[in-house]
């Protein structure tokens, strides 16, 4: 290829994925169902028939994956008396990054007297060189309940990938009635793959996951 050609491509700005999903539910006749639903460019959500109570909403990121400079959020309103199971269609992946720029996740859910919201997705894959900066803001009601588990997944294993660099920043805060109640930073950054072996890091563990 054209070295001025080459030289070109680098300066032409990278197309780039910037989805929002944001779903907010309220209580009709005893079951949850949806108040409002709003879905930009490459996040989706798909609400499957079920037959109890709760509403489920499976959350699918059409992009296929993030890479560095895309940009997802997600927000979940669950009104008084509401109860919701987040989920998603697949596993999200998190590709190899041109440069240092990460992918941006930011999820926020608010839960009202009464409600409950489950916040089970799929793990996340990060790839080699992968670079990820998520984070997820719960703000509960008094009486409100939230369960939530979020795992992670450094490479697969079963087609031998190999994590060696990369970043992965996940940060988690959940407040009360504006109090705070928890919060727990995450970051895996540079030599992933030396920490990955480290008795002091992950003690040669290629998934983790957070639970509350």
């Amino acid at each position: 290829m054209d070295a001025n050609l080459s030289a070109e491509r680098a300066k032409t700005p990278r197309q780039r994925s910037h989805g929002r999903a944001r779903i907010a539910l309220k209580s009709r006749g005893g079951a949850t169902v949806i108040d409002d639903l709003y879905q930009l460019a490459n996040a989706k959500f798909r609400i499957p028939k079920t037959y109890g109570q709760s509403l489920e909403a499976v959350f699918i990121n059409t992009a296929g994956g993030l890479t560095g400079g895309d940009t997802l959020g997600v927000e979940i309103n669950a009104g008084r008396e509401t109860s919701v199971v987040f989920s998603t269609q697949a596993c999200e992946r998190i590709y190899k990054a041109i440069d240092e720029t990460p992918a941006e996740v930011t999820n926020e859910i608010y839960v009202a007297a009464g409600a409950h919201a489950v916040w089970l997705p799929q793990e996340t894959i990060l790839f080699d060189a992968g670079r990820l900066n998520r984070k997820l803001s719960v703000s509960l009601a008094a009486g409100a309940g939230f369960t939530g588990l979020e795992a992670v997944m450094l490479g697969r294993q079963a087609m031998g990938e190999t994590v060696r660099n990369g970043l992965l920043r996940d940060e988690w805060s959940i407040a009360r009635d504006g109090v705070p109640i928890y919060a727990d930073i995450a970051r895996l950054d540079c030599d992933i793959e030396a920490k990955l072996n480290s008795f002091a890091h992950l003690g040669g563990h290629r998934i983790f996951a957070t639970l509350v």
